[in-house]
């Protein structure tokens, strides 16, 4: 029997809109690459730890001390031991706060998530009348209806951007204001909390489709569990930026870190000292020692402040234009076809 051929292979091709948010989080991430740990701060007390060092290693050897004397076991084996416990601190705080910026950009993509879905859901919206002289006016208002909500649902997502970097609309840009409802753009830059008043408008179209007859009632309850998806969100990014800084773990962690380093520069010099004699090595090798624990353990410190501004470390490392760009465009695909267009402009 003759073999059946197998079937054409399938086609794929590289995701660009993809690929180019991901390399642009690359960009954000390569600039921050330095600048998250290393402040003027840290090389400021990484070269006082070190001058500090290089005085105690002068005083201590034109004394004539030979180190082992100034820095007793005990004392070494002291300031070992609570470094160890500091550095395990400071990881844990800064783990924490890793954590709590993961939290925030899965905020920003569960947002993206209620809205993809409530624009699914905008199929089941049919006409009720399809053969007499009123199916025309209806196939217009069900086409209003589906702009309507991917305008709102591209507005809302501008509303959050903007909470997400602490800001508040005044205004929306001119493509995201509605051609019907002049009143809508005031009434938006009066409230609090503007998005989740663009939630209540998209609560309110919905229940205008669920009294002409376009949706049923178990349909209609499906898209309000989708606005409520988007108010929760919204007001977990809210808790996220009004939840109370951890003062006491950040007060002592700062204390006792600048406690330690400094107090770890004068031990290495009477330990290089003791070990080397007066030798210019043994300068050189304290200064160098001195100044990289200073740096390293006040780079773990300011590495873990991103855990007292999450929100603002995730947007700082999101690629939040491209994200709203991309998010605009799948909006405009999944409702329309090709008739509804990109509100959101393509980010540069």
């Amino acid at each position: 029997a003759p073999v059946p051929p197998e079937p054409a292979a399938g086609l794929a091709l590289s995701d660009q809109t993809l690929a180019k948010q991901h390399g642009k989080q690359h960009q954000l991430s390569d600039r921050h690459f330095l600048s998250s740990w290393l402040s003027g701060e840290v090389l400021t007390h990484g070269v006082l730890v070190a001058l500090l060092s290089g005085a105690v290693y002068t005083m201590s050897s034109a004394g004539g001390s030979d180190g082992d004397a100034a820095t007793p076991k005990l004392g070494t084996n002291f300031h070992m031991l609570t470094g160890t416990i500091l550095g395990v601190l400071l990881v844990a705080r800064l783990a924490l706060g890793v954590q709590r910026v993961e939290a925030a950009s899965t905020q920003v993509q569960s947002f993206n998530k209620a809205c993809r879905s409530l624009a699914v859901m905008s199929s089941m919206v049919t006409e009720t009348i399809t053969i007499s002289a009123g199916a025309e006016q209806e196939k217009n208002a069900v086409d209003h209806f589906r702009r309507e909500l991917v305008r709102l649902l591209n507005l809302g997502f501008y509303c959050y951007q903007l909470s997400l970097k602490g800001l508040k609309l005044a205004s929306p840009p001119e493509a995201l204001r509605s051609r019907h409802d002049k009143s809508e753009a005031d009434m938006l830059s009066s409230v609090d909390n503007p998005t989740v008043m663009v939630g209540k408008l998209i609560a309110s179209s919905i229940e205008q489709q669920r009294q002409a007859k376009r949706i049923s009632n178990e349909q209609s309850a499906l898209f309000v569990s989708g606005v409520n998806e988007l108010v929760a969100t919204y007001h977990a990014t809210l808790a996220s930026f009004l939840s109370p800084l951890p003062v006491s773990l950040t007060s002592f962690t700062y204390v006792f870190t600048l406690l330690w380093v400094y107090t770890a520069g004068p031990v290495i010099a009477m330990n290089e000292i003791g070990r080397n004699g007066v030798e210019p090595v043994a300068l050189v090798l304290s200064l160098c020692f001195s100044f990289l624990l200073g740096i390293f353990f006040t780079g773990l410190y300011e590495a873990g402040k991103i855990l007292e501004a999450p929100i603002h470390t995730a947007v700082t490392l999101l690629a939040i234009d491209e994200i709203g760009w991309s998010l605009s465009n799948g909006l405009s695909a999944l409702v329309g076809d090709g008739d509804i267009p990109v509100f959101m402009p393509a980010p540069e």
